[in-house]
């Protein structure tokens, strides 16, 4: 195991990989409305992370600490492999 809980996709389970271009540290917090299970990770500047996570409706915000930020909902699907790109 890599030690990089998350980011490894389980059998069942869609991938989420948010690329950072915003310029500072940003931080995704994705919480599963069913029973409102969440995880909040940092990705540097200029990186890219990745989520796995099991089936279910999401939501997820992306926040930097000069107090940017987009909330979006999202289905996950078992095998989706999604990249969003954020920018300024």
């Amino acid at each position: 195991s890599s030690g990089n809980a998350g980011s490894a996709a389980r059998s069942g389970q869609g991938c989420v990989t948010f690329k950072n271009q915003v310029g500072i540290e940003l931080n995704i917090t994705w919480t599963r409305q069913s029973d409102n299970w969440n995880t909040t990770y940092t990705i540097a500047k200029g990186a890219s992370g990745t989520r796995c996570l099991d089936p279910g409706s999401y939501t997820y915000t992306a926040s930097t600490w000069d107090g940017r930020s987009i909330n979006d909902s999202m289905q996950i699907a078992a095998g989706d492999n999604v990249n969003i790109d954020l920018n300024p």
